[in-house]
C-alpha cells in the first residue's frame, strides 16, 4: 500500500486542534487509519513521525508498504534513516 503522512490544524471555537495522521492511499483518496492529536502548535518531529509509522508497521508489517507520501514537513533525516534501516 501507499501511505500518506500529513498534519493539519484548525480551530474548534477557541480551541486549536493540531492533528498528525497516517492514511492509506486508495483510488485517489487518503483514508486515515492512525492519528495523533498534538498538544503543541507547529510541525512534527522525527520521533513523532517514527512513532506513528511504527503503529502501522506493528499492525500490518513493513513489507506491506510500497511507498510513503508526504509534503515539505516530512524530509526529516531521522525519519529517512529509520525507514531505510
Amino acid at each position: 500500500v501507499y501511505l500518506a503522512i500529513d498534519r493539519t490544524n484548525w480551530y474548534w471555537g477557541k480551541a486549536k486542534i493540531n492533528v498528525f495522521m497516517l492514511s492509506i492511499c486508495y483510488e485517489g483518496i487518503a483514508i486515515p487509519i492512525f492519528w495523533r492529536l498534538l498538544k503543541k502548535a507547529g510541525g512534527t518531529t522525527g520521533k513523532e513521525q517514527i512513532e506513528l509509522l511504527s503503529r502501522f508497521i506493528n499492525t500490518f508489517g513493513k513489507e506491506s508498504i510500497q511507498g510513503i507520501l508526504g509534503d515539505r514537513e516530512f524530509p526529516n533525516k531521522a525519519l529517512i534513516a529509520w525507514l531505510v534501516a
